[in-house]
């Protein structure tokens, strides 16, 4: 395989990344998104009684906890690697342009 050759399929493989990253991103905020909304939903039902209330001492800091973890998978992906291979991705379709330009690397 030419140099060539293996740049395309880095390429390739990097806008794979990039594309499944994002993904990942979405469906970690629909999952937070769909968490909270069943979080709410259980507070309203367990009520106001003694139940509820021990209830959401109980569990509380649980629910918070995964919510909290849902939020920062949720931005890790988004913020931190999804431009991280946005970028890589970038400089990879340079080198390519350049490369089928007859520029030196």
């Amino acid at each position: 395989m030419t140099s060539d050759e293996r740049l395309v399929v880095e390429v390739e493989h990097l806008r794979v990344l990039e594309r499944e990253v994002e993904e990942l991103g979405r469906s970690a905020g629909a999952a937070r998104e769909r968490f909270a909304d069943v979080a709410a939903r259980v507070r309203v039902a367990v009520g106001d009684d003694e139940y509820g209330r021990a209830y959401r001492e109980q569990h509380g800091p649980r629910l918070a906890a995964i919510e909290s973890a849902l939020a920062f998978l949720e931005a890790l992906l988004k913020e931190r690697h999804g431009p991280a291979l946005r970028k890589a991705g970038e400089n990879y379709r340079e080198a390519e342009r350049r490369s089928t330009m007859g520029f030196p690397d």
